[in-house]
C-alpha cells in the first residue's frame, strides 16, 4: 500500500518571485528559509534599513542607540552591510529589540535543521555568522574566515549529497539542509568576491554545480515517494504543485547567478542612527 497525502494550500516563497503552490503534506516543504532568501538579493541593505525604520520607535530611540552602539562596536557606518553582513546585523537587531516575531532572522538555523543533534553543515553556517559579527568592522578579517570557512562548507556539503545519491539516505530533512547549506556557500562566495573585488568566478562555478547536484538530487527524491506524482494526477494537480520539482531553490539558484555582478559590486554601509 502506497504512502497518502493529503493536499493543502500552503505558500511557498521563491526568490523571485513571491508566489505559493500547493504542498503535500505530511512532507516537508524543501524550500530554502525566507531569513536567507530575504538577504540574497540587490534589496538587502534596504530591507535591513527598512526593518529597523518599522522596528523602533521615537521613544525607543535613545536606549537603541545606545544599545546599538555598544553591540556594534560604535555608531559609525558599517562598510558590506549586503548579503550575508546584513544577515547577521538584523540578528543583533532582533536581539537589541528582543523581538518576539516567529519569523526571526536569529532562528534562521533553528528553522532549517529543526532537531538535529549533529550537523556539520549548521554547526560551519553558526561558526561563519558569529565570526561575522565578531569582524563586521574588519573586512581583512571578514576575508581570511570566509575563505577558511567556506571550504570546510563546501566539503560537508558534498558529504551530504554522496550521501543521498549514493548511500540511499535520501529524505526530506537532508534534503532541505542540503539546499539551505548550498545557498549560504553561494552568499558566502559572493561575499568573498567582494571583498576580494573578484569577479565572482568561483560563485558563479559554485552556482552552476548546484544547479546540476539540484537536478540530480530531485530525480533521486521522486523515487523517495514513487507514488506522489500518480497522486497528483489523481486530485488534477499540477506536477509542479505538487512540490516534486524543487522549483523553489532551482529558481533561488537561477536569479542569484544571474545576479552576481551586480551582487558582488555592491559595498552599501548600514547607518545605525535614525533621526527622530
Amino acid at each position: 500500500m502506497g504512502i497518502e497525502y493529503s493536499i493543502g494550500n500552503r505558500c511557498l516563497v521563491y526568490y523571485p518571485p513571491y508566489s505559493c503552490t500547493f504542498v503535500l503534506d505530511p512532507l516537508p516543504e524543501i524550500i530554502i528559509d525566507n531569513s536567507l532568501v530575504q538577504y540574497s538579493g540587490l534589496n538587502s541593505t534596504a530591507v535591513l534599513q527598512g526593518y529597523m525604520s518599522s522596528a523602533v520607535s521615537v521613544n525607543q530611540l535613545p536606549a537603541y542607540t545606545e544599545k546599538l552602539g555598544s553591540a556594534l562596536g560604535g555608531l559609525l557606518p558599517i562598510p558590506n552591510a549586503v548579503g550575508l553582513g546584513a544577515l547577521v546585523i538584523s540578528i543583533i537587531l532582533e536581539l537589541i529589540l528582543g523581538t518576539n516575531d516567529q519569523v526571526s532572522t536569529g532562528d534562521i538555523l533553528r528553522r532549517v535543521f529543526a532537531e538535529e543533534k549533529a550537523s556539520e553543515i549548521r554547526d560551519l553556517m553558526d561558526e561563519y555568522m558569529r565570526r561575522l559579527t565578531l569582524n563586521l568592522r574588519s573586512p581583512r578579517l571578514q576575508l581570511e574566515d570566509t575563505r577558511r570557512i567556506e571550504a570546510m562548507l563546501s566539503v560537508q556539503l558534498t558529504r551530504l549529497k554522496n550521501s543521498m545519491l549514493t548511500d540511499g539516505h535520501m529524505s526530506p530533512r537532508a534534503l532541505s539542509h542540503w539546499v539551505n547549506g548550498a545557498a549560504f556557500h553561494a552568499q558566502m562566495l559572493i561575499h568573498q568576491a567582494r571583498l576580494e573585488d573578484g569577479d565572482g568566478s568561483r560563485a558563479t562555478a559554485a552556482l552552476d554545480l548546484y544547479q546540476r547536484d539540484l537536478n540530480l538530487l530531485n530525480d533521486n527524491y521522486r523515487t523517495y515517494v514513487p507514488d506522489l506524482e500518480a497522486l497528483c494526477l489523481r486530485k488534477h494537480v499540477p506536477k509542479l504543485e505538487c512540490n516534486m520539482e524543487l522549483e523553489g531553490p532551482k529558481q533561488y539558484f537561477s536569479s542569484v547567478k544571474q545576479d552576481i555582478q551586480a551582487l558582488i559590486k555592491q559595498h552599501n554601509t548600514f547607518k545605525a542612527v535614525l533621526n527622530s
